[in-house]
């Protein structure tokens, strides 16, 4: 009676776990798989069970995978840490990590393996917008150094000239009018450095787009122009940031489709694994040959910044944005979100 209630305990014990626990032959063949697989990885157990852990594990990472268990069998001592990608039924990957102990026969010899595997997907995504944060704030330095000395040059140059017109009101307005573009150009560099110093500084959160964007045209003066929102339910896992590409987006369509545009539209399609996310207006749209250029720094407009810090943005977790509208139609600013950062989320 005490050990059929020991069994039922660790019968719960495993099937309630947050992670995945699987025993496997020492060959490789799965006997056993948590329910847990279903939730993190879609399969059912059944699929599973017989099947070699190989066919699972992506190309890239076999090979260790396959040392780190033949070495739990040949040391007899528990293993952990191994970190490795492995396919979800839906053909995504994601990055998992294990611990795995050897299970004896009554004769002491190692017979079978006992692992447990927790899902990291969001912490490897977090670690490499990290690394990648860090490698562009290194190069932002650089530039932004680099075009505040050249400003400060033509300031410098201005000012000497303007010592020479003192005899001359309207000359010298003109080089006082040239210096303070000078220093509003440098003081926009200084935010955007500023901005741009913040990117990556915060792990990529999950994030509501319908809310970012309500609340987006709640602070803009989109006056009569009608905006959808999109699908209530849908996230995206990226930068803290986020927001201010919807800002920069829609600000632009408002600022430069002024008296021109009636609506604002954001959606969203599926392009194979990939979520498409667009935002659209009917105004007068982008030039053929500015739809690449626009996303250069210092290229645009106003400033040239504010597309240039949103694709930085998105580029934090692998988001691709494009402008694919039509001419004399409309804007449309489209970003290819990769699979396993978006989702729907239940209400």
């Amino acid at each position: 009676m005490a050990l059929a209630e020991s069994e039922e305990k660790f019968r719960s014990f495993v099937e309630n776990a947050n992670d995945i626990i699987y025993e496997m032959t020492a060959g490789g063949m799965f006997t056993y798989v948590s329910p847990k697989v279903t939730e993190q990885l879609g399969y059912d157990p059944g699929e599973v069970l017989g099947a070699s852990f190989s066919s699972f594990i992506h190309p890239d990472d076999l090979e260790t995978c396959r040392r780190f268990a033949q070495e739990t069998i040949t040391t007899g001592v528990k293993k952990s840490g191994l970190e490795y990608r492995i396919r979800h039924r839906n053909g995504s990957w994601q990055w998992h990590s294990t611990t795995t102990s050897p299970i004896r026969d009554a004769d002491g010899r190692i017979v079978a393996l006992l692992g447990i595997c927790r899902d990291i997907t969001e912490r490897k995504t977090t670690e490499r917008a990290l690394r990648l944060a860090n490698k562009k704030l290194g190069l932002l330095v650089g530039i932004t150094r680099h075009d505040i000395r050249n400003q400060l040059l033509a300031l410098k140059g201005y000012l000497a000239v303007s010592k020479d017109a003192l005899g001359d009101p309207d000359l010298l307005a003109s080089y006082i009018a040239s210096e303070e573009r000078i220093a509003d150009t440098i003081a926009h560099q200084i935010d955007f450095s500023r901005d741009y110093n913040e990117l990556g500084a915060g792990a990529p959160t999950w994030q509501n787009l319908h809310r970012i964007v309500t609340g987006v045209a709640a602070r803009l003066p989109v006056g009569a122009v009608r905006v959808d929102a999109g699908d209530p339910k849908l996230e995206v896992l990226a930068d803290p940031l986020l927001e201010k590409v919807f800002y920069n987006l829609f600000d632009n369509a408002l600022k430069y489709g002024k008296g021109m545009i009636t609506a604002i539209r954001v959606s969203a399609r599926t392009a194979g694994e990939n979520l498409v996310l667009s935002v659209e207006d009917d105004g007068g749209g982008i030039g053929a040959g500015e739809k690449t250029r626009i996303f250069e720094k210092g290229v645009g407009k106003n400033t040239g910044l504010g597309l240039y810090l949103s694709r930085e943005i998105l580029s934090i977790t692998g988001i691709a944005i494009t402008e694919n509208g039509e001419p004399g139609k409309g804007a449309r600013f489209e970003m290819t979100v990769p699979a396993g950062m978006f989702r729907f989320a239940c209400r």
